[in-house]
């Protein structure tokens, strides 16, 4: 066997070692888990991109919820253009490195003006866990549901400690898209 050969076997062998389980096709359920919306702690990390019609973007993103407070930190390749948001019922605070701005009032327009992009946030933090947002209506969908005007969309889940997470999802309202890609999920 030559080293190419070698080398190539190596990497099938270690590929299959790292498979974690993963479910595609699945038919998405809001009543699935609904212990998941009383975590008080949550992490994840993946990779967004968001695309309208006038501009688009990709970066990495963390957050970390906890109880009442969001932490979501973006960044490009290498940390670049790293940016946190603090995020509570009724301020936003921003530190982009080099200045730090709070906003108080509603969250979802402060952060919608601060990054002009509409993403309603405080959904948000219950669309990643794959739930709907409680007390608002909701339409279900073979793959997801629509609500507050977005229609979400969950491709692939993952096994964590006997509960399915999103790991790929897409959110669509009237040209705009966010695709997240969540590649590590910690729950507590």
């Amino acid at each position: 066997m030559n080293k190419l050969s070698i080398y190539l076997f190596l990497l099938a062998a270690l590929t299959a070692c790292s498979q974690k389980p993963v479910i595609n096709n699945y038919t998405y359920s809001p009543f699935e888990y609904p212990s998941l919306s009383q975590l008080n702690t949550w992490y994840f990390e993946g990779r967004l991109a968001y695309q309208d019609t006038q501009e688009s973007f990709t970066a990495n993103i963390s957050w970390k919820h906890l109880h009442k407070e969001e932490l979501i930190e973006l960044s490009g390749p290498f940390g670049q253009g790293r940016t946190i948001f603090e995020v509570t019922d009724h301020s936003l605070k921003i530190n982009n490195g080099n200045q730090t701005s709070i906003f108080k009032g509603n969250i979802d327009q402060q952060i919608s003006n601060q990054l002009n992009m509409n993403i309603p946030v405080s959904a948000l933090k219950y669309w990643v866990l794959g739930l709907t947002k409680p007390d608002q209506n909701y339409e279900l969908t073979k793959s997801g549901f629509h609500q507050a005007d977005w229609t979400i969309e969950y491709s692939r889940m993952k096994s964590l400690n006997n509960v399915q997470l999103p790991e790929k999802l897409k959110l669509f309202q009237d040209g705009k898209q966010l695709k997240l890609i969540i590649t590590q999920w910690q729950l507590n």
